[in-house]
């Protein structure tokens, strides 16, 4: 029959504790990566003398416990396949496929410089609201910092609590924080047109012809770049249909998954025909670059923003113009838009935006679009003729 052991089935294995006991008619010899000091030794002790009372009344998990046991399959036991909070996070990340480019970076950059940090390696459903509270406390940065940096953490928890490894999400402790909404910066039509005189003086007529369309038409600079002769542009109807995005040398969907066509201002119409007699005949990307460098010819299609970003930071600085990128002539456009009447519903769709959401990003250019008419008939319904004032205060100068 052999020696009972009097080991307590536990023995030291390098600097890991083996643990010995029988289930299902088979010895197990699953590992801790535990040192095996007297504490742990004693601790291990007490988890056979446990592990055997529950394989008694058969409520033991092999799988669930010692996931990574390699005598699982030799039982005919499924393996969890993730249980780690690593495990689980790369699982995740695995499921955000149809996210662009820049933003599943994001959440990897987050997940390894925090989240696998803290806790990597631990089974996920050991860890404690309490932990997740104390290291989003101790987080340094801004609100929005907090807000990047909870929001994939909270994903990865509610992953493994859709699948019963835990019941609840420890990062439900951790609100996320109200963030100042940002605030549109446009350029003045005035400032729209020095850098375009300015861009064609530095960089060349076809660079100035890039921008203007870019000042009067809206579009973003992901989609600017990705625009095709023969499936985007219908130079007869005075419209470019917007499907597409590339990111990172990506195509993607755009933004908002949602396509749209935009009714060309007549100063984007113009740049339009003029870029046709360079690159309209051979049918394929509109913008093409007129450069060579970072390893792209003359005549390729723009891989992403950065090289045209860097000229138009080049040419705002030497106008001494206060420093915004590029994707601001979106935002200027936007406001040309409503200070030249336009219906915000109309404007929000040539943009990509919801109505609500147009609004709520440009309003206050939004009363001075109707140039007085609003205001005009409220003060006649107070009693106040039109453009007189009570006596008692004379604001007008403030504008």
């Amino acid at each position: 029959m052999g020696r009972k052991s009097t080991s307590g089935g536990v023995t030291a294995a390098g600097d890991r504790i083996q643990l010995t006991f029988t289930y299902r008619n088979t010895r197990c010899r699953p590992t801790l990566a535990l040192k095996p000091t007297p504490p742990n030794l004693a601790y291990a002790r007490r988890l056979v003398a446990d592990i055997e009372e529950r394989i008694r009344n058969d409520r033991f998990d092999l799988a669930k416990e010692f996931p990574d046991y390699k005598g699982l399959k030799r039982l005919g036991v499924a393996p969890k396949v993730a249980k780690t909070f690593r495990q689980y996070g790369e699982l995740w990340i695995s499921t955000k496929g149809k996210l662009s480019p820049s933003t599943l970076d994001g959440y990897k950059r987050v997940m390894a410089a925090h989240w696998y940090q803290w806790f990597g390696e631990r089974q996920i459903a050991s860890i404690l609201p309490s932990e997740v509270s104390g290291e989003m406390g101790a987080l340094p940065g801004s609100r929005k910092t907090h807000n990047n940096v909870l929001d994939p953490g909270r994903q990865v928890f509610e992953l493994a609590k859709g699948d019963g490894v835990i019941s609840a999400n420890p990062c439900d402790v951790v609100a996320f924080l109200d963030l100042p909404a940002p605030e549109p910066d446009p350029f003045s039509i005035d400032e729209a047109n020095a850098i375009i005189d300015k861009m064609r003086e530095r960089w060349g007529a076809e660079m100035a012809d890039y921008y203007e369309y870019a000042f009067f038409s809206g579009m973003r600079p992901s989609e600017q770049i990705e625009m095709d002769w023969q499936r985007d542009v219908d130079l007869r109807a005075r419209g470019v249909r917007v499907q597409r995005a590339r990111v990172r040398k990506t195509v993607k969907d755009t933004k908002t998954y949602y396509n749209r066509t935009v009714e060309l201002h007549s100063r984007a119409y113009a740049a339009l025909q003029r870029q046709f007699e360079r690159t309209g005949l051979a049918g394929g990307y509109v913008w093409l670059s007129p450069f060579s460098g970072n390893g792209r010819k003359v005549g390729e299609p723009w891989l992403d923003e950065h090289r045209q970003g860097e000229m138009f930071r080049s040419v705002v600085r030497l106008l001494k113009m206060r420093a915004r990128p590029a994707k601001n002539t979106r935002h200027t456009y936007a406001t040309i838009m409503l200070m030249g009447d336009a219906k915000p519903a109309w404007a929000a769709n040539q943009l990509g935006h919801s109505v609500s959401m147009f609004e709520r990003r440009y309003a206050k250019w939004i009363p001075g679009a109707d140039k007085g008419v609003e205001l005009a008939k409220v003060e006649a319904f107070s009693g106040i003729p039109t453009g007189k004032s009570t006596g008692k205060s004379d604001v007008s100068g403030r504008f």
